[in-house]
């Protein structure tokens, strides 16, 4: 576990040494300003995915001549994934007076840095930001470019319901905003469902062992489990019921994207079924991506696609508006679909993402790799 946490620290500094570079590149061209926010520090989140994609989009937009004739400048702040630390990692970039804010990664850091970024007057977008609350604040700047978690909790209700309607259910959650905000749409719709949970608890982030909560799936006779919080956490108590001798089919949502979870988890990983979008990486769509990823030695993933095509999403509408005016580029983005390397997308009045980009499909670990399962 701690070894997974240096690599992807390790990973995570490199690529921060790299927007620099993109930074510093273009000085006196350099006018229009791209902000990211995400858990750059962070250890279980696919942070080095997410600034990937935007490393890729900014590197192809600026090769093209830039936006509206100006190259791009990107900046970033650490938010921690914490809301408490998401006002001052907001305050820091408003500073550079960005176009648009691709951020937060986390959905709490997301929430409570919205209201900032609506008084600038600047776009934000969260490519995996998925409280449903963060777009039910009115705020006419905010984009979505993941589905939102009532959605994606009821796919998981679906699911339970479908193959496991009979067996006994634990739902544990860390007591999150995106943890707990997603187990409890999961908790409800069991309930309507008249579907008995016969385990429900809270558990501690970033504990060094999860005995109590193995004990208690034990003592109930637990066979499925719905887990939600993150990855690292949940790939250790995976680890945990696994060396136990229990046989639980464990149940979660997008965050077991993370492949840190191999690291964890180990063989105990196999079968895990998580919600995600749907998977272009194979995809003609995806293609230009993949082929600028594989000069610069880098492996694409969901998430990589998925900050990309938030930066690119967010560059067509400036041209389509011919404008960076906030409210203008803002009415692009509600406008006609975009073409994108996640597929054609489309916002809502509220700013979420609709249309086939919006679903959630599941995807099952089987030997280190999470392949799609089902629709």
């Amino acid at each position: 576990m701690i070894k997974a946490m240096k690599t992807v620290t390790l990973t995570v500094a490199l690529l921060c040494g790299c927007l620099g570079l993109v930074a510093a590149a273009h000085p006196a061209r350099a006018d229009v300003t791209v902000a990211v926010v995400a858990p750059l520090s962070g250890l279980d989140t696919g942070t080095a995915a997410y600034l990937q994609g935007v490393l890729l989009a900014v590197d192809t937009i600026n090769a093209d001549g830039g936006l509206l004739g100006q190259k791009l400048r990107l900046v970033t702040a650490d938010d921690g994934c914490d809301e408490q630390q998401a006002e001052a990692a907001a305050e820091r970039v408003l500073a550079d007076h960005p176009q648009v804010v691709i951020g937060s990664f986390c959905s709490a850091s997301s929430i409570r840095a919205a209201p900032l970024y609506a008084q600038a007057g600047v776009i934000q977008i969260a490519p995996n930001s998925t409280n449903p609350r963060l777009t039910e604040m009115g705020i006419t700047t905010v984009f979505r470019m993941i589905g939102r978690d009532d959605r994606q909790g009821d796919a998981a209700v679906t699911l339970i319901a479908r193959q496991w309607p009979q067996r006994h259910i634990a739902i544990i959650d860390d007591g999150s905003v995106y943890g707990q905000g997603l187990a409890d749409i999961v908790r409800g719709g069991l309930a309507q469902r008249g579907i008995p949970v016969a385990l429900t608890s809270g558990y501690a982030p970033n504990a060094t062992n999860y005995d109590p909560i193995v004990h208690a799936l034990k003592e109930q006779g637990i066979d499925v489990l719905y887990a939600s919080g993150y990855s690292m956490d949940i790939g250790l108590l995976i680890h945990e019921i696994a060396a136990a001798g229990l046989s639980i089919q464990v149940v979660g949502g997008d965050i077991l994207n993370e492949h840190e979870l191999v690291d964890v988890a180990g063989v105990a990983l196999e079968g895990l079924m998580f919600t995600y979008m749907p998977d272009t990486t194979d995809d003609a769509i995806a293609a230009p991506v993949l082929a600028a990823a594989r000069q610069r030695g880098v492996t694409v993933e969901r998430r990589t696609l998925q900050s990309y095509a938030a930066i690119a999403v967010w560059s067509e509408a400036v041209k389509r508006a011919q404008s960076f005016e906030t409210a203008t580029v803002a009415a692009a983005l509600r406008g006609p679909p975009i073409p994108s390397v996640i597929g054609p997308v489309s916002f809502d009045a509220k700013g979420d993402i609709i249309g086939p980009v919006a679903a959630w499909v599941w995807y099952r670990w089987h030997d280190g790799v999470a392949g799609l399962t089902l629709r």
